[in-house]
């Protein structure tokens, strides 16, 4: 028996990386603005800019959708604007 598998066309997801930088920024990147070091095809850390001072930023942590990062802002939001209408 054969079996065939049909791959439909798909855009690829869109990732966002975590950063916190030495200076005490804190701030998501998208995928094309990140660099990621790799040793025997094991990625060892992700790379990218500072967007303050521009100085080299390193991440251990594990790329996210970036729809997902998205929808935690608007929630973050939505919270903060609720308890400030309660006050």
């Amino acid at each position: 028996m054969v079996i065939k598998i049909i791959q439909h066309k798909q855009t690829p997801k869109e990732l966002a990386y975590h950063f916190k930088c030495g200076c005490g920024c804190e701030f998501w990147s998208d995928s094309e603005s990140v660099l990621a070091a790799k040793s025997l095809d094991v990625i060892l850390f992700y790379q990218t800019q500072c967007p303050e001072y521009g100085s080299h930023v390193e991440s251990h942590d594990e790329p996210v959708l970036r729809e997902e990062v998205l929808t935690i802002k608007m929630y973050d939001l939505w919270r903060a604007d609720n308890e400030r209408k309660q006050k």
